[in-house]
């Protein structure tokens, strides 16, 4: 995909991102488009290709509702767009949703979204992973080799990883 303008980029941003986030039925993903002038969230369910929830700052019912300096352009208005995202998950009976950004960077408006939508109730699941204590856990490995592999491939380059072997858990198996 050749870059030409920002739009390309968020485009292929977007797509990386997609390959690694997808929605089910009990996580559905919480995906969030700006404009200049607005901002729209739906909450989809990749499993089925459906939209479940969606807010958005067009809405003539949350138009009416904003106050007197939010607007779709806006920090509070992409709060307002949160909030009612949010709501709107909880009366259908979802509770935890994966947030997708949509190849825009995790800030200002976007950023706005989430964590109205996190305050309001909705277990918006940013993209992390969980740390798990080793001491915690009843296995037992043994590390076996460590193998680190170079190798000449086309064009004079070198290609080199590393292979970690573990074998057993200290109980036979």
């Amino acid at each position: 995909m050749i870059i030409k303008t920002k739009v390309d980029r968020r485009r292929r941003i977007q797509l990386r991102q997609r390959k690694r986030i997808s929605g089910t039925t009990e996580r559905p993903r919480l995906t969030v488009f700006r404009s200049v002038s607005h901002i729209y969230a739906q909450v989809v369910d990749d499993m089925s290709g459906q939209t479940l929830v969606s807010a958005s700052s067009v809405e003539p019912k949350l138009k009416g509702g904003f106050a007197k300096e939010a607007r779709g352009s806006n920090l509070k208005g992409a709060e307002a767009i949160g909030t009612a995202i949010a709501e709107r998950s909880i009366e259908k009976g979802i509770k935890r949703v994966v947030f997708d950004r949509s190849g825009f960077l995790y800030h200002g408006r976007i950023r706005a979204v989430a964590d109205a939508a996190r305050q309001s109730g909705a277990g918006v699941l940013m993209r992390t992973r969980e740390r798990i204590d080793p001491s915690q856990l009843d296995i037992k490995d043994n590390v076996v080799s460590i193998n680190r592999v170079t190798k000449v491939v086309k064009g004079g380059k070198n290609l080199s990883f590393s292979a970690l072997v573990v074998v057993g858990d200290g109980h036979g198996v």
